[in-house]
């Protein structure tokens, strides 16, 4: 399991991520405390930045005590976390699917309507939770032969067609330097820009589309996917 540390305090604090996000997601928090704390970030298998694919939440745990086990002696100042990751990505979707139920009898895809109106539930959960969360999301319609996408963040959409795979979307992050990135949009209950990208992609038989979170395409992107056929 890879860590990321940061500051060089005596005192050690381990701070967990959530499903579906990584050690950046506590990476602001992380320099706010790094003048008087060492902060431990542990990436969980399968997520942005991890050395191996997922298994189970018991194994992780594991790993993670082992770890402090070796490292501190089993004996930090706090441990911390938070698991709302998965809950602000099923909000956005479902905000998504039920914005185009009700808009059925339009012709248009109205994509800055859609995902204004999943940002807007993510709002209304952030302050049931209260808690902020963010979310980065890709959103396709297929209708016969045509399939139309749109998106904020990193999540990619790619298109295999005769053994060649394409990326379809660009990723939404911008470099920070030292190597690192910072995904420069998202929908995070906060309100959005106005041009929400979005591409219509004509498709035909035998093609096959796949939706990849970061964790999945860093590790997969020079391999040819292979999967059921449109």
């Amino acid at each position: 399991m890879k860590v990321v540390k940061i500051g060089e305090g005596k005192k050690v604090i381990v701070l967990l991520h959530g499903g579906g996000l990584s050690w950046w997601n506590y990476k602001a928090v992380a320099e706010l405390l790094s003048k008087d704390f060492t902060v431990c970030l542990p990436i969980l298998d399968g997520h942005g930045g991890s050395d191996r694919e997922f298994t189970s939440i018991e194994e992780n745990a594991a790993e993670i005590i082992r770890y402090i086990d070796e490292e501190f002696l089993g004996e930090i100042e706090l441990l911390g976390g938070l698991s709302l990751g998965d809950k602000c990505a099923f909000c956005a979707c479902e905000g998504i699917v039920e914005f185009f139920k009700e808009q059925q009898e339009s012709s248009v895809l109205d994509w800055n309507a859609a995902f204004d109106y999943a940002d807007r539930k993510i709002r209304a959960l952030s302050i049931e939770c209260k808690s902020n969360m963010g979310t980065t999301l890709t959103s396709l319609v297929i209708d016969k032969d045509l399939c139309t996408v749109a998106w904020q963040g990193n999540v990619r959409l790619y298109l295999l067609r005769d053994s060649i795979l394409e990326k379809v979307t660009t990723d939404h992050v911008m470099d920070i330097g030292y190597g690192q990135t910072k995904i420069s949009r998202c929908l995070k209950g906060g309100g959005l820009r106005e041009n929400i990208p979005s591409i219509q992609l004509p498709i035909q038989k035998g093609d096959a589309l796949y939706l990849c979170t970061d964790g999945f395409y860093e590790k997969c992107e020079s391999t040819i996917l292979s999967g059921v056929n449109l």
